[in-house]
């Protein structure tokens, strides 16, 4: 019966029965009863299989081979075994030979769909298989059958996962721990060996319910984008966007154009070494372009220069902040203001009067995602007349209590606010924050 239908075989031998009909023939063979060899192994290896052997023997009722195995075993008593007759054996029970059919890496033929796992035996149906943990990768699959149709479900367990994609030119790398309970998310550039790229990127992350967006981040081969915690175990989905392609120069090698060296005093140099990314402490780069971003820092450079010096030693900025200084001015041929660099850029472009970089800093902020009060509180240090109408436009006429919301979301203080906006925003020292 298939599928509630008698059906014949016509490849195989046939007979007629006494209703009309067919039947197929079926050869038993001498091979067909490993079956039972494999319980006999399991049954000489354990206590129990000892004493039911010394049992009285029964006269078989039955002919099948099955049958006769079950009087063979079957005895009934009153007496209560030693519990020692039923002790595990020394080695594991021999597998039954029909349960060592397993789809899982099994072979496919040339001629079949790769994609398609091969019809499975019926012994196979309703099982549990696992394969050998490999990689910390546990596979886990099970074979049901409805009517004609057979479905296979496998399940991979692993404590860390992997997953590699393209972007433009660059290779990403997403992986995804579990440690004690807490997963953790790294998304990482892939290193390159034949060119030099760099993409600004706008991107989205979102894990089950918790979405992290980010503005303006530089992309480089090599660079640690992202290593997030959560406690969150729900889909994981990655979008982003170019939103400009960068070519970057080597700035340790001079140029036709490149011809001014920027050097690093000899202490901060040994201080640089320590830090993660030591890159190279001397850097050459072009001051026409540098001289009409305005400032006196670079116009001094430019003095020097035009007094004969083809280097100038900078000891009054930290060796990490030229880095991010000349990195964002000279190194893709024009301003690049990101994520990572933009705090930094703020102070500096303030501090020594780079009009052209504020302009720059004060566009990146205007579309960056942070708290609005943030957006405002930039706008009062730096003086950014433009940021703060925008921002003050998207708040609209709540911006006190759009404070208060800042204020108990960061556990900050009103005195913590910068005095300018305390005051644009009409709360003088006599004002007195509840929080609730």
């Amino acid at each position: 019966m298939v599928d509630n239908k008698w059906v014949v075989d016509d490849n195989q031998p046939k007979t007629n029965n006494n209703l009309g009909g067919e039947n197929n023939v079926m050869s038993i063979d001498e091979d067909d009863f490993e079956v039972f060899d494999a319980l006999d192994k399991d049954l000489a290896s354990s206590n129990a299989g000892e004493a039911l052997r010394g049992a009285p023997n029964h006269q078989p009722s039955h002919d099948t081979p099955n049958d006769r195995e079950l009087e063979r075993l079957r005895t009934f008593s009153q007496e209560i075994p030693d519990r020692n007759e039923f002790a595990k054996a020394h080695n594991p029970p021999a597998l039954p030979p029909h349960l060592l059919q397993v789809i899982l890496n099994k072979d496919t033929p040339v001629q079949c769909d790769p994609n398609v796992l091969p019809e499975p035996n019926h012994v196979m149906l309703n099982h549990l298989y696992a394969l050998s943990i490999k990689d910390g990768v546990m596979v886990l699959s099970a074979t049901h059958r409805h009517m004609s149709q057979y479905t296979t479900v496998i399940r991979s367990n692993t404590k860390k996962r992997k997953a590699e994609g393209v972007f433009e030119l660059l290779t990403l790398e997403l992986e995804v721990q579990e440690i004690g309970g807490l997963i953790t998310i790294i998304l990482r550039i892939l290193p390159l060996e034949s060119i030099e790229c760099a993409i600004l990127v706008d991107y989205m992350l979102t894990i089950d319910k918790e979405t992290i967006e980010v503005k303006k981040d530089l992309w480089e081969p090599g660079k640690l984008v992202l290593e997030k915690h959560t406690a969150n175990s729900g889909p994981l989905v990655l979008m982003a966007s170019t939103i400009q392609l960068l070519s970057p120069v080597d700035l340790s090698r001079p140029s036709a154009y490149r011809n001014f060296e920027v050097r690093l005093e000899a202490n901060n140099i040994e201080l640089i070494c320590f830090l993660p990314q030591c890159g190279p402490y001397n850097f050459h780069v072009d001051l026409r372009l540098l001289a009409e971003l305005g400032g006196p820092l670079f116009t001094s450079w430019k003095v020097k220069q035009e007094a004969g010096l083809d280097f100038v030693e900078v000891t009054e900025i930290s060796p990490e902040d030229v880095k991010i200084l000349l990195h964002a001015t000279a190194r893709f041929g024009s301003i690049v203001i990101h994520k990572d660099n933009f705090l930094v850029m703020s102070i500096l472009a303030s501090q020594y009067r780079m009009l052209t970089v504020l302009r720059e800093v004060e566009s990146y902020l205007i579309a960056a995602k942070m708290p609005l009060i943030r957006k405002l509180e930039f706008a009062a240090e730096l003086r950014m007349a433009r940021l703060y109408d925008m921002t003050m436009r998207e708040i609209g006429p709540n911006a006190v209590e759009e404070l208060h919301r800042y204020l108990r979301d960061n556990g900050d203080r009103l005195q913590d606010v910068h005095w300018m906006l305390r005051s644009a925003l009409g709360l003088n020292n006599d004002y007195v924050c509840i929080p609730w």
